[in-house]
Formats: C-alpha cells, structure tokens, sequence
C-alpha cells in the first residue's frame, strides 16, 4: 500500500495529469488488460484520440490488437511484449518507444518513435500513405519478416528487414546508419524516394 501511495504521489508530482491520463505501474503483475495494474483506471485496447496511455513497467497482453488514436508512451527501460498481439497506430495516433517493443506487428498509419538506443523487434512492420516513422541515434528497428514502408521513414541509425524490404514514398537513411535486407546492407546512407504506386495492405 504504501509503494502504491509513492508511485501515485510520484506521478502527481512530475507529470501534468489530465483526466484522459492512464499509467500502467504493474501493481498485481505485468498483464495489461489486468485492470489493478492501472492508475487511475484501465484504458483498454481502444486508445481514443484525447488519451494519454503511459507505460512505467514492463508490459505483457495476449494475442489481440491495442488501436491508438491517441498517445502510448513506453518509458525508458520498459519492455512491451506480445507474442502473438499487435499495435496499430491511427492517423491521429503516436506512438513513442524509449524502451523495447517486441509485438507480431505494427501498422502505422500515424506517427511512430523509436527513441535513442530503443529497441523495436516485429515480426512485420507497415507504414501506410501519411505515415511518419523515426528510428533515432543508437535504436535498432528490427523485423524477422519484411518492411513495407508507403510514409515517410527516417532512419538514423539501424533498420533491419528479416526477408523483404519495400518503399513506396520516403526512407531517408541518415549518415552513418544502416539499412539490411536479408542479412546484407543495401543502403549505407542517402535517400530511396519512390512515388509510383504499390501494393497496400489491410
């Protein structure tokens, strides 16, 4: 009770709390949809455009998808996990990862982070048209299967695509950083700009 007292004055103290704020502290144990894990209450897997979801311990759900509309933040050294789960990020939607992320995949339609020296690990990762994606200074941005990028990806560090890599708008690849397709480098620095259309998927 009293660990529980200092967490919630911690979060009164250093965070500008609003009534759409939600931190996850893994009070009972690390499950998300475990609504004693939750302060002040549990948001679900439906993230509206006016929520704030914040992860300050590591994380676990099963094998569903969590739609963000509006903000999910993983804090510094915290790991979100899902063997089977996957995250979609809608056009209002931001996801910011400043820890590790290891989910089946993500579809990005709004704007995904990953921070300096995070960690996302996927099975798959697509970026729809309007989509902003950043792998920051340090981060590694990893999938065991393929890349499939129709925004616009910045990548300043080190992009890796497990079988296939496909860029239907920007990829940006930032001095010193690497992008690897199937376990060789294909792109050491510069620019890929392609506008003809591609294949999308739902």
């Amino acid at each position: 009770m009293k660990q529980t007292s200092l967490l919630i004055w911690f979060l009164v103290s250093f965070f500008s709390l609003r009534a759409e704020d939600y931190f996850f502290l893994a009070l009972e144990d690390s499950y998300y949809e475990n609504p004693a894990n939750w302060f002040p209450a549990y948001p679900g897997d439906q993230i509206s455009d006016s929520n704030r979801v914040v992860l300050m311990a590591d994380a676990s759900f099963g094998s569903y998808d969590i739609h963000i509309a509006g903000s999910m933040e993983i804090t510094l050294g915290v790991r979100l996990h899902s063997a089977l789960g996957s995250l979609q990020v809608m056009p209002s939607g931001t996801l910011d990862n400043q820890g590790s992320l290891m989910v089946m995949r993500i579809k990005n339609y709004g704007t995904l982070y990953n921070r300096l020296s995070a960690l996302i690990y996927l099975y798959e990762y697509i970026a729809y048209d309007g989509a902003i994606t950043q792998n920051a200074c340090s981060a590694v941005f990893e999938t065991i299967a393929h890349i499939e990028n129709s925004g616009r990806f910045d990548n300043y560090s080190r992009c890796i695509a497990g079988s296939d890599f496909s860029n239907t708008c920007i990829f940006n690849q930032i001095y010193a950083s690497r992008l690897e397709v199937s376990g060789r480098t294909l792109l050491s620095t510069g620019c890929l700009m392609y506008r003809q259309a591609g294949r999308r998927r739902r």
